[in-house]
């Protein structure tokens, strides 16, 4: 049972992992409760300059966003918190699929922020950063690592001590995605 409990839970990891893109995940949130903040001014529909990226966030639910991504033909729900570490604020964001419904491992991923009225930017972890580190044998969070995948399976404490002591560490982030304001989240 125990056995197959593991190749169950390794399965479900496995196919989270190939859904997540290219960024560092995290099994636990970033943000303690009394970080979180909200910001009205981030609900609306946010296009990337010189791309085909669209976030459409709606109004905050007392402290999350619904956020639906689209990107091509790909569509991804996602449920979005925000909030300051240091002097940074970031989006950490999960799927919106509940886990109780199939087989998927809820996991985090945290992008630094900043929004200036109808201008957004964002930038994720690069996972290079972190490969890096690994192969040093200098990532003090406990994670794992396949294949171009690292998931920080460590505490809500681990992550944020180890970000907050880099947070201006510029080789941690991806490049600035830009995005612009189009127009007002459409209401449900």
């Amino acid at each position: 049972m125990r056995r197959r409990r593991m190749a169950a839970w390794t399965a479900a990891l496995g196919g989270m992992l190939m859904l997540a893109g290219c960024y560092p995940l995290s099994l636990q949130p970033l943000l303690r409760d009394g970080d979180v903040t909200v910001d009205a001014g981030l609900a609306g529909v946010w296009q990337e300059v010189g791309g085909e990226e669209q976030w459409v966030i709606e109004a905050p639910q007392g402290q999350t966003y619904q956020v639906t991504h689209r990107e091509g033909d790909d569509t991804e729900a996602l449920v979005v918190r925000t909030g300051r570490l240091g002097g940074a604020t970031f989006l950490e964001m999960r799927g919106a699929k509940n886990p109780d419904d199939s087989q998927a491992i809820p996991a985090y991923s945290f992008w630094r922020m900043k929004r200036e009225g109808d201008r957004l930017e964002v930038m994720p972890l690069k996972p290079e950063y972190f490969e890096a580190l690994i192969q040093a044998g200098k990532l003090d969070i406990a994670q794992m690592a396949r294949s171009e995948y690292v998931v920080f399976t460590g505490t809500t404490a681990q992550v944020r001590a180890f970000l907050l002591a880099r947070l201006e560490d510029k080789e941690m982030y991806q490049e600035t995605e830009r995005f612009r304001r189009m127009g007002a989240a459409p209401g449900k």
